[in-house]
């Protein structure tokens, strides 16, 4: 280290070539790197304020050049995995057991568990310090929760079926059952990243899965659905850090020229395009990446318009939208179709930014685009997934419905109504399903529904209803209700059949 917020620091070898030393020869090549959670080389505070020796930490490296175009050095900043990080993978618990986490190319635990309660009754194999990077997704071979001994010690483990597929690099979904680092039974479905050299896995335990078909076919896409939004949100955080990365950078060089001249090397190998044009819009400069993604090299494009790329499939009121922005000294956001030089269409999310000079004129604009087509990719296959689910439950005949406890709003589909004798598009009402419910039956529906909303049973109830037209329909309902930590119930989804 030659440089570091620390003095101690100066002249000791750094972490990260100790413990991640191919991405550190990767920033010294010349590319910006995002470094996963490593051990600190220093106590960490944790949520709680204690200080944890051997805390998790994670990085962003970005190669510095001299004028010749050398790396003389790599700049590095520090996240913290748990707010940064860990949090995006939140979005990813689904039920009362599913939990989402990424892992690294150790098999070690990058987030923490959602299962921190069942881990700390496990001391003897789970650290009580902080999991993260000290953990395997490791198989123990059977059940812990249900007092399984393993015969060997937790190194020996092998790793979960699950973290294994991973590792090779072979993406995969399984419903029949594999055993988790807890040794329980669950489902998962999992995602190797190798570009940031992680994985993402989502897993629910097969009890509570397989409670009934229906819901599982329902928690099986919602977790296909899960993984690639997370992927969808790590390339976001990806970006997103990127953007604080160099926020900090300008803020440093503005005190300091000699590292300004360093960061502007920095930009050039930004891996986004880096576009600056005169305030006509004449493009001045492009980086590399620019050439990548559009297959135009620099002096093909330089004194021209950024139009060449239009691909004719943008409003013109988007365009004038853009100008009114950017002129009004502003920052201009969308995402825009454009067309690469060999023809193909690919979607670039776009910043543009004025550049004004000493006096506050607007000089030049600086766009920075990111080519986002494997991202609108997925959203495509998702919207085709919704899809494809809807016509399967329109094709069944099957309604869903759902109830928040605590503030008693409820909701339910054309399908409920339907059943109901009710007007498809007519907005839920309880007092309605109530009174439409046959007098010899209402009774014990409402009473089986309340006693699962306290959780003394499983809603699954046949009953008859009255249309308006004065016939008798039967109807079979079942439910699941969802508790809080405390066993308060938060809410209870079924489907009307």
């Amino acid at each position: 280290s030659i440089g570091s917020m620390r003095d101690a620091n100066i002249g000791s070898r750094n972490l990260i070539a100790e413990q991640q030393p191919e991405l550190m020869k990767h920033a010294f090549s010349g590319e910006t790197v995002f470094i996963p959670p490593i051990y600190s080389d220093v106590p960490l505070k944790d949520a709680s304020g204690r200080l944890v020796e051997r805390a998790a930490t994670m990085f962003f490296a970005t190669p510095l050049h001299d004028p010749s175009g050398t790396v003389v050095a790599v700049l590095t900043l520090r996240f913290d995995p748990v707010s940064e990080f860990g949090r995006m993978t939140l979005t990813g618990q689904m039920g009362a057991s599913g939990e989402t986490y990424a892992f690294d190319r150790q098999a070690r635990l990058l987030t923490e568990s959602r299962l921190e309660d069942q881990l700390a009754n496990l001391t003897q194999y789970f650290t009580a310090e902080s999991r993260l990077l000290s953990m395997r997704i490791s198989d123990p071979g059977g059940n812990l929760l249900e007092g399984y001994q393993p015969v060997s010690g937790y190194p020996q483990w092998p790793l979960t079926r699950m973290a294994t597929e991973a590792l090779n690099k072979r993406d995969g979904l399984d419903i029949t059952g594999y055993r988790d680092y807890r040794g329980v039974p669950v489902i998962g479905t999992w995602s190797w990243l190798d570009r940031l050299g992680i994985g993402l896995a989502t897993e629910m335990d097969l009890s509570e899965a397989l409670k009934p078909y229906h819901a599982m076919r329902r928690l099986v896409l919602g977790a296909l659905g899960g993984i690639a939004f997370i992927a969808l949100l790590l390339t976001a955080l990806t970006v997103w850090l990127g953007e604080r990365a160099r926020g900090r950078l300008q803020l440093l060089v503005s005190e300091r020229t000699e590292e300004l001249r360093k960061v502007v090397q920095a930009v050039e190998q930004s891996p986004l395009c880096v576009v600056i044009t005169d305030k006509a819009g004449n493009i001045e400069h492009v980086n590399p990446t620019f050439t990548r993604v559009t297959g135009y090299e620099a002096h093909e494009v330089i004194g021209k318009n950024p139009r060449v790329l239009k691909s004719g499939e943008t409003p013109p009121e988007q365009y004038a939208t853009l100008w009114e922005t950017i002129l009004a000294g502003k920052v201009w956001h969308s995402t825009i179709q454009n067309r690469r030089k060999n023809g193909e269409l690919y979607w670039g999310s776009i910043s543009i930014a004025p550049v004004h000079n000493a006096v506050g004129e607007v000089t030049h604009f600086v766009a920075m685009i990111e080519d986002i087509t494997e991202t609108k990719n997925v959203e495509l296959a998702l919207h085709e997934l919704e899809y494809t689910r809807n016509l399967a439950l329109d094709a069944a005949q099957v309604g869903l419905w759902s109830g928040d406890v605590a503030t008693d709003n409820w909701t339910w589909d054309g399908w409920v109504n339907r059943m109901m004798g009710f007007p498809e598009d007519m907005a839920p009402d309880l007092e309605k399903w109530v009174g439409a419910l046959h007098p010899d039956d209402r009774d014990k529906v409402l009473e089986d529904f309340q006693a699962a909303i306290r959780g003394e049973k499983v809603y699954d109830v046949e009953y008859r209803v009255i249309w308006p037209d004065g016939s008798v329909r039967y109807i079979t309902a079942r439910g699941k209700t969802t508790f809080d930590n405390t066993g308060k119930p938060m809410r209870i989804d079924g489907i009307t059949y």
